[in-house]
């Protein structure tokens, strides 16, 4: 059931619902009020928010379907997860990428080694997030300008799948 309530924040309203994810009640936001421009950190708020979303989506779908179909859907360039904003992400626990919405042609490497552009290990600290249940984590992805100097924040949210795998989304 929807309800609407103010947000934490008190900057605004938003409808949401709730889910049962791995035990813990999560909450589904399905509108927000418009966005005020005057409040910096109110578009990073909401990216976040849509991060965390997507990765309840994806859980749902895959804990549905499973992960033979769910990576087909993650593949499909005009499936329900085709999006220009956001990257979809799925390894194994043991680190093997099934699915990488950056670079697909990771798809069946381990990437627990793998460095970002500071030299973190994203998805090794993806998976004990997963592991913990699930939350947000980041990594570093260079700019596409050819810049070796610089490189863009990108925030994930991780869930686990079940005791095989996780999913992502940045």
């Amino acid at each position: 059931t929807a309800i609407t309530v103010p947000l934490v924040s008190a900057r605004g309203n938003a409808v949401w619902t709730t889910a049962e994810v791995n035990g813990r009640e999560e909450r589904l936001i399905l509108s927000t009020a418009e966005l005020r421009l005057d409040i910096p950190l109110e578009s990073v708020n909401r990216f976040i928010t849509d991060v965390r979303n997507a990765t309840l989506n994806l859980y749902f779908y895959a804990s549905e379907h499973g992960q033979e179909k769910t990576l087909a859907e993650l593949a499909n360039p005009h499936g329900i997860f085709a999006s220009e904003k956001l990257r979809y992400f799925a390894y194994d626990f043991n680190g093997t990428s099934l699915y990488d919405g950056f670079n697909p042609q990771y798809a069946g490497e381990n990437m627990l080694n793998f460095r970002d552009s500071y030299g973190l290990r994203p998805v090794a600290t993806e998976r004990l997030r997963a592991w913990q249940g699930g939350g947000y984590t980041y990594l570093y992805a260079p700019v596409q300008s050819g810049e070796p100097d610089r490189a863009v924040l990108c925030i994930l949210y991780v869930l686990p799948v079940d005791d095989t795998w996780f999913v992502a989304v940045s």
